[in-house]
Protein backbone atom coordinates (compact mmCIF):
# COMPACT_ATOMS: atom_id res chain seq x y z
CA UNK A 1 0.00 0.00 0.00
CA UNK A 2 2.99 2.34 0.45
CA UNK A 3 4.09 1.92 -3.17
CA UNK A 4 3.36 4.87 -5.45
CA UNK A 5 0.32 4.33 -7.61
CA UNK A 6 0.23 5.00 -11.32
CA UNK A 7 -1.78 8.18 -10.62
CA UNK A 8 1.03 9.77 -8.61
CA UNK A 9 3.10 12.13 -10.79
CA UNK A 10 6.86 12.29 -10.43
CA UNK A 11 8.54 15.63 -9.72
CA UNK A 12 8.66 17.91 -6.65
CA UNK A 13 9.09 16.26 -3.22
CA UNK A 14 5.86 16.59 -1.25
CA UNK A 15 4.48 15.44 2.12
CA UNK A 16 0.78 14.61 2.44
CA UNK A 17 -1.04 16.79 4.98
CA UNK A 18 -3.40 13.96 5.95
CA UNK A 19 -1.27 10.82 6.34
CA UNK A 20 2.27 12.30 6.31
CA UNK A 21 3.72 10.09 3.56
CA UNK A 22 6.35 11.62 1.26
CA UNK A 23 6.00 11.38 -2.53
CA UNK A 24 6.93 13.36 -5.63
CA UNK A 25 4.55 15.85 -7.21
CA UNK A 26 4.80 17.21 -10.78
CA UNK A 27 3.32 20.67 -11.34
CA UNK A 28 3.48 20.41 -15.13
CA UNK A 29 0.71 17.81 -15.28
CA UNK A 30 -2.78 19.21 -15.59
CA UNK A 31 -5.45 18.20 -13.12
CA UNK A 32 -5.43 17.17 -9.48
CA UNK A 33 -2.75 15.04 -7.90
CA UNK A 34 -3.70 12.65 -5.12
CA UNK A 35 -1.73 11.08 -2.29
CA UNK A 36 -0.89 7.45 -3.18
CA UNK A 37 -1.60 6.33 0.42
CA UNK A 38 -4.85 8.05 1.46
CA UNK A 39 -6.04 9.48 -1.89
CA UNK A 40 -6.30 13.04 -0.45
CA UNK A 41 -5.70 15.97 -2.79
CA UNK A 42 -2.09 17.11 -2.80
CA UNK A 43 -1.09 20.74 -3.34
CA UNK A 44 2.41 21.67 -4.54
CA UNK A 45 3.85 23.34 -1.43
CA UNK A 46 7.25 21.70 -0.95
CA UNK A 47 9.23 23.34 -3.74
CA UNK A 48 12.71 23.44 -2.24
CA UNK A 49 15.36 23.86 -4.92
CA UNK A 50 12.83 24.60 -7.65
CA UNK A 51 12.13 27.97 -9.24
CA UNK A 52 8.64 29.25 -8.81
CA UNK A 53 7.00 30.43 -11.99
CA UNK A 54 7.23 34.18 -12.38
CA UNK A 55 4.31 36.08 -13.87
CA UNK A 56 5.07 36.95 -17.47
CA UNK A 57 3.10 40.20 -17.43
CA UNK A 58 4.91 43.27 -16.13
CA UNK A 59 2.71 45.53 -14.09
CA UNK A 60 3.28 49.22 -13.73
CA UNK A 61 3.66 50.58 -10.22
CA UNK A 62 2.60 54.08 -11.19
CA UNK A 63 -0.86 55.03 -10.04
CA UNK A 64 -2.87 57.95 -11.31
CA UNK A 65 -4.16 60.33 -8.66
CA UNK A 66 -6.54 63.17 -9.42
CA UNK A 67 -6.34 66.75 -8.16
CA UNK A 68 -9.38 68.95 -8.82
CA UNK A 69 -9.32 72.72 -8.86
CA UNK A 70 -11.90 75.38 -9.64
CA UNK A 71 -11.41 78.17 -12.21
CA UNK A 72 -11.81 80.94 -9.62
CA UNK A 73 -9.14 79.47 -7.31
CA UNK A 74 -7.20 82.07 -5.37
CA UNK A 75 -3.42 82.02 -5.12
CA UNK A 76 -3.55 80.48 -1.64
CA UNK A 77 -5.75 77.58 -2.82
CA UNK A 78 -3.57 77.10 -5.88
CA UNK A 79 -0.47 76.96 -3.66
CA UNK A 80 -2.06 74.24 -1.52
CA UNK A 81 -2.96 72.22 -4.60
CA UNK A 82 0.56 72.75 -5.95
CA UNK A 83 2.02 71.29 -2.73
CA UNK A 84 -0.34 68.33 -3.00
CA UNK A 85 0.65 67.66 -6.63
CA UNK A 86 4.36 67.86 -5.79
CA UNK A 87 3.97 65.35 -2.92
CA UNK A 88 2.09 62.94 -5.19
CA UNK A 89 4.78 63.27 -7.88
CA UNK A 90 7.53 62.57 -5.34
CA UNK A 91 5.76 59.30 -4.52
CA UNK A 92 6.11 58.40 -8.24
CA UNK A 93 2.38 58.74 -8.99
CA UNK A 94 0.96 60.15 -12.19
CA UNK A 95 -1.28 63.12 -11.41
CA UNK A 96 -4.37 64.08 -13.37
CA UNK A 97 -5.09 67.78 -12.81
CA UNK A 98 -8.69 68.74 -13.57
CA UNK A 99 -10.30 72.16 -13.63
CA UNK A 100 -13.98 71.63 -12.80
CA UNK A 101 -16.80 73.84 -14.06
CA UNK A 102 -20.18 74.08 -12.30
CA UNK A 103 -23.31 75.96 -13.20
CA UNK A 104 -22.45 78.73 -15.65
CA UNK A 105 -18.71 78.26 -15.24
CA UNK A 106 -18.22 76.63 -18.69
CA UNK A 107 -18.66 80.11 -20.12
CA UNK A 108 -15.32 80.97 -18.47
CA UNK A 109 -13.15 78.25 -20.03
CA UNK A 110 -10.43 80.78 -20.83
CA UNK A 111 -10.03 81.54 -17.13
CA UNK A 112 -9.98 77.80 -16.28
CA UNK A 113 -7.38 77.08 -18.92
CA UNK A 114 -5.22 79.93 -17.57
CA UNK A 115 -5.38 78.47 -14.04
CA UNK A 116 -4.36 75.04 -15.35
CA UNK A 117 -1.50 76.45 -17.41
CA UNK A 118 -0.23 78.44 -14.42
CA UNK A 119 -0.21 75.29 -12.28
CA UNK A 120 1.46 73.16 -14.97
CA UNK A 121 4.08 75.83 -15.79
CA UNK A 122 5.18 75.94 -12.15
CA UNK A 123 5.70 72.14 -12.12
CA UNK A 124 6.91 71.13 -15.57
CA UNK A 125 10.68 71.54 -15.74
CA UNK A 126 11.53 70.65 -12.14
CA UNK A 127 9.04 68.11 -10.85
CA UNK A 128 7.07 66.70 -13.80
CA UNK A 129 6.55 66.41 -17.51
CA UNK A 130 3.24 66.56 -19.35
CA UNK A 131 2.03 63.06 -20.21
CA UNK A 132 -1.22 64.17 -21.87
CA UNK A 133 -1.76 67.83 -22.79
CA UNK A 134 -4.77 69.80 -21.64
CA UNK A 135 -8.00 68.74 -23.29
CA UNK A 136 -11.62 69.75 -22.73
CA UNK A 137 -14.07 67.06 -21.57
CA UNK A 138 -17.66 68.33 -21.08
CA UNK A 139 -17.46 70.25 -17.79
CA UNK A 140 -13.73 69.92 -17.10
CA UNK A 141 -10.30 70.57 -18.57
CA UNK A 142 -7.85 67.74 -17.83
CA UNK A 143 -4.09 67.34 -18.04
CA UNK A 144 -1.96 64.40 -16.87
CA UNK A 145 1.51 64.87 -15.37
CA UNK A 146 4.17 62.24 -14.73
CA UNK A 147 7.14 62.56 -12.37
CA UNK A 148 10.36 63.70 -13.98
CA UNK A 149 13.50 61.59 -13.62
CA UNK A 150 15.27 63.99 -11.29
CA UNK A 151 12.33 64.39 -8.85
CA UNK A 152 12.25 60.69 -7.91
CA UNK A 153 12.51 60.22 -4.14
CA UNK A 154 13.96 63.61 -3.15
Amino acid sequence: MNEPSSRTPEGIPHRCDVCGIEFRLNRSLAGDACCPNCNALAWPIGEEGHESQRPSIKTSTAKTKEVRIRPESEDMDLGDQLHRVISLLRKQNDVSVSVLFRGRDPEHQVMGKAVLERLVDSLVPEHAFVKTPAHIATRRICCTLSPSKKSGGE
